[in-house]
């Protein structure tokens, strides 16, 4: 990290994430070993996006949380909240059933509703 960190002329870099496995909340995802899923970097205490995101879990060699599903066509494809929860449902990660699924912005948008980022 403080490669990448030095590399890009970066003061501070977090990288927040889940340890998933055996031993931890049941292991829903079945894993043999433990495993780290990296979810959001923040960088000089701003978010990244998807792309930076991606960038840096593959310099320092973390693995990503799986996504799914990209696109600017949400309402679109899941016009109401009957549909959104069926495309929450099924199978997931390492052919588990899904907890859930999380929604987010490619860039980074701020939520005045929630008082932080959406």
């Amino acid at each position: 990290m403080k490669a990448y960190a030095d590399e890009h002329g970066i003061s501070t870099m977090v990288l927040q994430g889940e340890w998933c496995g055996e031993g931890i909340q049941k292991n829903r995802l079945k894993l043999k070993k433990p495993e780290w899923f990296v979810f959001t970097a923040r960088i000089d205490d701003k978010r990244t996006d998807l792309k930076t995101l991606r960038e840096i879990c593959e310099y320092v060699g973390c693995q990503m949380v799986p996504v799914e599903e990209e696109g600017n066509d949400l309402p679109a494809k899941y016009p109401d909240e009957a549909a959104l929860l069926a495309r929450a449902e099924g199978i997931g990660y390492n052919g588990t059933t899904r907890e859930g699924i999380v929604i987010r912005p490619v860039t980074p948008v701020y939520s005045y509703t929630l008082s932080g980022p959406l």
